[in-house]
């Protein structure tokens, strides 16, 4: 009998994957996203993807992912994590 095992892990692969690709273009448009609604600041910042949000902090350097969270969770006390899910490094500008 199957335990479905490998099923699960390929589908938290393809979706770790999905959410990856939905942060690419934060490297050169850090402020794609909304303003969280629970804080009301420029930062942190979000991305809705399917029914995720996925909470990240411009840097002047780099992209950071804080978390991603269900839509209908509530969301955790993301102040300041002790480290970043991921980060990204952007391009710096010279104005």
């Amino acid at each position: 009998m199957s335990t479905g095992r490998p099923q699960v892990e390929l589908s938290s692969r393809l979706f770790a994957q999905r959410v990856v690709a939905a942060t690419e273009a934060l490297i050169s448009f850090p402020e794609l996203g909304r303003v969280v609604p629970e804080f009301g600041r420029r930062s942190p910042r979000e991305l809705l993807f399917q029914k995720y949000r996925i909470v990240y902090r411009v840097k002047p350097d780099e992209v950071q992912i804080v978390t991603v969270v269900h839509g209908a969770r509530l969301l955790p006390d993301i102040e300041e994590p002790e480290e970043p899910l991921a980060t990204a490094d952007r391009p710096r500008t010279t104005d």
